[in-house]
């Protein structure tokens, strides 16, 4: 017995990163699905509120400081508002989520950029790397500009998208790189229905369809 839980916990700890991965790609097959059911800045609200109270509701551990709170409502604004924001309006206005992916998959490439820009050292195969994976997105990209559902409404969207999570990324990483994750959560997403609201109301009409299309998008964009 001594031996199986480290074994079950190490097996658990090499297949998180997969099932995140999994997780996070489901996002952008089941966004394209469920754009037509419902208006985009609704769905994230009523997310939102989901995770706030689900996680309100696990919170047992120290909530943070209000100079932490202030600082993870920031990034809770770039990760959970400009972020699936842009991703979900650039979908419902008819951009290919594989697109949309490809796009805000640049991340990695922009917060090297940000992070050579102030100073960083970046060794040649890292340069190589980032600089293969800035001219596959554009060849993709490129290739699709005559794609129904590309123009510069959606690039915008999608544009908006990859610098929210890199701004919101490199803001945590910089004011909050440690918290809890269940209080944490509460402070970001709270946030972001506190910003999101007043532009839905004035937006949209609070229309959703529960299809099965809606409801599979939950899980795989409810964690971030």
């Amino acid at each position: 017995m001594a031996t199986t839980a480290p074994l079950t916990a190490g097996l658990a700890v090499r297949a998180t990163p997969l099932l995140f991965v999994f997780i996070w790609a489901s996002g952008f097959i089941v966004a394209k699905y469920a754009a037509g059911y419902a208006d985009s800045l609704t769905f994230l609200l009523r997310r939102s509120a989901f995770v706030v109270v689900l996680m309100a509701l696990l919170a047992w551990a120290r909530w943070p400081s209000w100079r932490q709170a202030g600082h993870l409502a920031v990034t809770g604004i770039g990760l959970q508002v400009v972020y699936p924001g842009g991703v979900w309006m650039a979908v419902s206005h008819g951009m290919p989520a594989s697109v949309v992916a490809l796009i805000v998959n640049l991340q990695p490439v922009l917060t090297a950029l940000v992070g050579w820009m102030a100073g960083e050292s970046m060794g040649l195969r890292r340069g190589n790397g980032l600089i293969l994976g800035f001219l596959r997105v554009t060849l993709v990209v490129t290739a699709k500009l005559t794609t129904s559902g590309l123009d510069l409404l959606t690039v915008t969207l999608a544009v908006a998208a990859l610098f929210g999570i890199t701004a919101g990324t490199l803001y945590q990483k910089r004011f909050c790189p440690e918290f809890d994750l269940r209080t944490g959560q509460v402070m970001q997403f709270t946030a972001a229905i506190v910003v999101m609201l007043p532009v839905a109301a004035a937006t949209e009409s609070f229309h959703v369809e529960w299809t099965p299309q809606v409801v599979g998008r939950w899980p795989g964009r409810c964690w971030g």
